[in-house]
């Protein structure tokens, strides 16, 4: 059912970023290489996947390029930064193949998912009371 939706929507895009979780969904068990190759077919001319250990493989045209993560660090936390970071990239127009291996470092480097801000500590405090209003 999976693919029966998503083989329209993924031959009409010209790229695509995916888990290899994802991947398992739409093609059974197959390696990471396979899973490139089948999405390639579908119509995607760039296709990043990510492995659960947050490397990341890429297809670029005809090309593999492979990204290992760095074995010393924790498998990433937030499962979409990578490919955020991808994006982010791509849309600043850095060439694929090197979106891709600093979407693993910033992958890597993310410590919790979704955390929000810290508050800055050098901003002043806002003004309060009657001296907040004296002020308009």
């Amino acid at each position: 059912m999976t693919r029966r939706v998503l083989e329209p929507a993924l031959a009409a895009v010209e790229s695509v970023a995916l888990q290899a979780a994802d991947a398992r969904v739409l093609f059974g068990s197959v390696d990471s290489r396979e899973a490139l190759r089948l999405l390639t077919g579908l119509g995607p001319r760039l296709v990043y996947l990510a492995d659960p250990d947050g490397s990341v493989w890429l297809r670029e045209g005809g090309r593999v390029h492979w990204c290992p993560a760095d074995a010393s660090e924790d498998a990433p936390r937030d499962r979409y930064a990578g490919a955020a970071a991808f994006w982010v990239a791509l849309a600043q127009r850095t060439a694929p193949r090197k979106a891709a291996a600093d979407s693993v470092r910033y992958a890597q480097s993310v410590r919790r998912p979704g955390a929000p801000r810290q508050p800055h500590g050098s901003l002043p405090a806002a003004p309060k009371g009657r001296e907040e209003l004296s002020r308009l």
